[in-house]
């Protein structure tokens, strides 16, 4: 079984600067301020936020909402 690219506890670096595209891994902020690090699909009118696990249905939130994309993924650290 493959690990997950991103693990819980480790460390990743967000540019707020950096342009996603379809398909990165960014950190998203709901209205609540919660924040998740999905990767990220777009159509017209969603926003699709996909977990690496399967198990877990993307989150799907309309772009009138208030959610946005706090950063683009840029580096994952890996301590040895």
């Amino acid at each position: 079984m493959e690990e997950p690219e991103f693990q819980k506890g480790k460390h990743v670096v967000i540019s707020p600067n950096t342009q996603w595209e379809n398909e990165d891994s960014v950190v998203v902020a709901n209205p609540k301020q919660e924040k998740t690090l999905k990767r990220i699909k777009t159509d017209e009118d969603h926003i699709y936020l996909i977990s690496e696990n399967r198990k877990y249905d993307p989150i799907v939130l309309d772009k009138k909402d208030n959610s946005r994309v706090i950063g683009k993924v840029i580096r994952k650290i890996k301590r040895y």
